[in-house]
């Protein structure tokens, strides 16, 4: 009975959030008569009314915020930690959205939906070592899925660490009849690492740099530089207009980087 208490309340907490009933929520929390829920979820919901009532530049939500990822960690709220994390981003608490995403990434269940989603806040921060960690815990934890493999050999390539897992799965791409685009480049980037430019410019013959993101072309364009295949590097190096490309592959096109669309703090 209890724990189905808590179940309604919690929900008739989020029903009062999303209908912008802040008042309620303040009159829910402050009420005696209400069974109590876990630490963190209480000081989840005062985070949320000190913003609306008070401002995301108050301190009462750095109070709250910290204190709700403390009690989290304590309590080992895994399935908290991710609203915690999105909310903190939200109004710009970075320190507590990273603390929180670790929480969520040290749940042993932790789903691979929630791993994308710490790679794409650490791609937002343009944090390459955070990401390659997470890849290297999702190649750990999902042994058997190959993208999540070759994801992390690209990434391991671009930051020169754990190379020999990368060449080894490169090894093992060029042993393949066929092979995606996303694959290709990999493999293209390992030969290009192993300086092997005349193999590497021979894989990206066969790459459409239209299906590729903006750090692959940056690859592409890196190796087909290197080839001295000038005019078509530069044609693609004129497309890629991702403001998030990592540190490291923009290192790839240093001198093609006054043609890339990115904001002049970056360059």
């Amino acid at each position: 009975m209890r724990s189905a208490t808590r179940f309604v309340v919690s929900s008739y907490l989020d029903i009062l959030r999303l209908n912008g009933k802040w008042d309620g929520i303040d009159e829910v929390l402050n009420s005696a008569h209400i069974v109590n829920i876990p630490d963190s979820q209480r000081l989840l919901y005062r985070s949320y009314y000190a913003i609306y009532k008070e401002g995301a530049d108050s301190e009462s939500v750095d109070k709250n915020l910290e204190a709700c990822l403390k009690a989290a960690e304590q309590e080992r709220y895994y399935l908290l930690a991710p609203t915690l994390a999105k909310l903190a981003e939200t109004v710009g608490r970075e320190e507590v959205a990273n603390g929180a995403y670790a929480l969520a990434l040290s749940n042993p269940r932790a789903p691979k939906d929630l791993f994308d989603t710490l790679i794409d806040h650490a791609r937002r921060q343009r944090d390459t070592m955070r990401i390659w960690n997470i890849a290297g815990e999702m190649a750990r934890r999902f042994p058997g899925r190959e993208s999540v493999l070759i994801d992390f050999s690209y990434l391991s390539l671009i930051v020169g660490g754990r190379i020999e897992v990368a060449f080894e799965t490169s090894a093992q791409l060029r042993a393949r009849a066929t092979l995606q685009d996303s694959e290709r480049i990999t493999l293209a980037l390992a030969l290009y690492r192993m300086r092997d430019l005349e193999s590497a410019y021979q894989v990206c013959q066969a790459v459409n740099p239209d299906e590729l993101t903006d750090g692959q072309k940056a690859v592409y364009v890196a190796v087909l530089t290197k080839a001295g295949d000038r005019e078509d590097a530069r044609e693609v190096a004129a497309q890629i207009s991702n403001y998030a490309l990592l540190q490291e592959e923009r290192d790839l096109i240093k001198e093609w980087i006054n043609d890339i669309e990115v904001p002049l703090e970056l360059r």
